[in-house]
C-alpha cells in the first residue's frame, strides 16, 4: 500500500527534472549569445564601412555595440540600428 507521502514525492519529481532541463538550457542559451555576440562583431568589424553603410550600419554602431555588458547579444542593437536608417532612406 502506497501512502500520500510516497505519492506526492513520486509526482513531485518528474516537475523538479523539467525545472532542471529548463535551467540548463537557459543556461546553454547564455552561453551561446556569449559566444555568437563577439564573433557577429569581429565579422561585421571585418568590413568595410561601404559594406557596412549597404546594411544600413555605420562603423560607430560596431563602437556602441562593443560597449555593451558581456553575454549581451548585439544582433538586436544593430538590427534596430539597420532598420531605423533604412526607414529613414
Amino acid at each position: 500500500m502506497t501512502t500520500t507521502f510516497d505519492t506526492l514525492c513520486a509526482a513531485a519529481r518528474p516537475s523538479w527534472i523539467i525545472r532542471a532541463r529548463h535551467a540548463a538550457t537557459g543556461f546553454a542559451a547564455r552561453v551561446a549569445n556569449i559566444i555568437r555576440g563577439p564573433r557577429l562583431l569581429i565579422e561585421l568589424a571585418a568590413m568595410s564601412d561601404r559594406e557596412l553603410a549597404d546594411i544600413g550600419l555605420a562603423r560607430q554602431d560596431l563602437h556602441d555595440a562593443t560597449a555593451m555588458p558581456l553575454g549581451c547579444d548585439p544582433e538586436p542593437v544593430l538590427r534596430a540600428r539597420s532598420e531605423e536608417r533604412r526607414r529613414r532612406c
